[in-house]
């Protein structure tokens, strides 16, 4: 997604990755922001996985998850 189109402002959830280093801008689903966002809030990782089963093993393999103590 070019960086210009952020600006027309649809209101999707964005998320910045950066594959070898390098800034790339997409958009996620409100679901997937969501889930984001109860990480960074530090919501268990248990809890988290009852209410979506499978968002949580495709970041773990994205690696946007690499550490966590259970």
């Amino acid at each position: 997604m070019p960086l210009a189109s952020i600006s027309k402002g649809r209101g999707d959830p964005l998320v910045v990755q950066r594959p070898q280093y390098k800034p790339m801008v997409s958009a996620i689903t409100k679901d997937d922001f969501l889930l984001l966002k109860d990480i960074a809030q530090g919501i268990a990782l248990d809890d988290i996985s009852q209410r979506d089963e499978t968002a949580l093993p495709r970041y773990i393999e994205q690696g946007w998850i690499g550490g966590f103590y259970l």
